[in-house]
């Protein structure tokens, strides 16, 4: 029996998930990436595997389908840094603990694994978290993997693999239905495959224009850090301030969420909350922001990092981190309904791009999701 071939276009976090499943189950597989390695989104975010903040429904189910999946990869290849620390969102005022007693209330139903901590309670389980939180939120569930080591490792253990091959730094240029499967046009040459999965990431042009022109997308502008070492160490999870009950659905869409008072004017403005990921040398990687009205500033904000700075300085009690570099990153975001949008004109052909700040969460799942189409 021939071995099916699959070409996937794009070697980010969602290619790579393609490429390492579709292997797994048994194909050839042939990744072209147009770049020597992930550069994009893939690699400018948080590694969080993120379910506490996650909206009930398909969006919760295929972050814990992804979840269940990573900490599988996890295990087969420690570069990922894959861990499963969990989070700790903090509340600072009475209304933010209301939402965060909400949360806890449904998430049995939801089912996570959740405990409302009080001030002592958050110390023991973050010793460097003794600042002004009145309580958090411990969640269980979430996970964390290396940002800057995840999806380049994926796609080398794709490359290592005897049934694939990884186009590095090439374009494609043109995808084609045939009578015997789909024909791929790139730089690297013409490929003749069985199907095709392309993950254009923020690019909503290139091959794939056609098929993308007029969906529900619109790409988001985000700015991050990272700091030196935290001093002393104590925090081996991930943290979340309260504003963040107001950007994520699974915390903004509780009632008690609408007694929340006003954000910030640059809260409001640059829609931010605090996340911080733990690195496993210690330092802490530090967002996020988010832009929707292109064209995008080329440059940093220096507000938006003094807030989140002094936001880190709020819920530990002592001075923040230097920073040590700064980003931004762009990313696809799906407006329609579900958590991502998926282009599926023949069964030979897959798009799927507009995952948003679900990336790294997600991506595995979405994986799954498409090779259950294919397979």
């Amino acid at each position: 029996m021939t071995t099916k071939h699959l070409i996937i276009v794009g070697g980010g976090i969602l290619g790579g998930q393609h490429a390492l499943l579709a292997l797994d189950l048994g194909f050839r597989v042939t990744v072209v990436e147009r770049d020597p390695a992930p550069v994009s989104a893939s690699v400018r975010n948080f590694g969080l595997i993120w379910l506490s903040g996650r909206r009930p429904g398909p969006e919760l189910e295929l972050a814990r389908r992804s979840r269940t999946r990573w900490e599988q990869l996890g295990a087969r290849f420690p570069e990922l840094g894959f861990r499963p620390a969990g989070s700790l969102t903090v509340a600072r005022t009475v209304e933010e603990v209301a939402v965060l007693e909400a949360y806890v209330a449904v998430a049995p139903d939801r089912g996570l694994d959740v405990e409302l901590l009080d001030p002592d309670g958050m110390a023991r389980i973050a010793p460097a978290v003794r600042g002004d939180g009145l309580a958090g939120v411990l969640c269980r569930d979430d996970a964390i993997v290396e940002p800057r080591r995840a999806a380049p490792a994926i796609l080398d253990a794709v490359e290592a693999h005897e049934r694939a091959r990884v186009l590095r730094g090439h374009l494609v240029h043109e995808v084609e239905l045939t009578d015997s499967g789909v024909r791929v046009h790139s730089t690297a040459g013409v490929l003749e495959g069985d199907a095709v999965v392309g993950c254009p990431g923020a690019e909503h042009g290139g091959p794939f224009s056609d098929l993308l022109a007029g969906a529900p997308l619109e790409r988001c502008r985000l700015e991050m850090l990272e700091t030196e070492p935290l001093l002393g160490g104590g925090l081996p999870l991930a943290l979340a301030d309260g504003d963040s009950l107001r950007y994520y659905p699974g915390f903004a869409e509780l009632p008690e969420a609408a007694a929340l008072p006003p954000a910030e004017p640059i809260v409001a403005r640059e829609r931010i909350q605090l996340l911080v990921a733990p690195r496993l040398d210690g330092s802490l990687t530090v967002g996020d922001s988010h832009r929707y009205d292109e064209p995008f500033p080329f440059d940093l904000d220096e507000h938006v990092a003094d807030h989140w700075l002094c936001r880190i300085e709020q819920l530990l009690g002592v001075q923040a981190p230097r920073v040590r570099r700064r980003w931004w990153g762009v990313y696809s975001r799906h407006t329609g309904p579900g958590p991502y949008l998926r282009v599926s004109p023949d069964p030979r052909l897959h798009v799927v791009t507009g995952i948003a700040g679900m990336g790294m969460t997600a991506s595995a799942g979405v994986a799954l999701d498409t090779m259950e189409l294919i397979s």
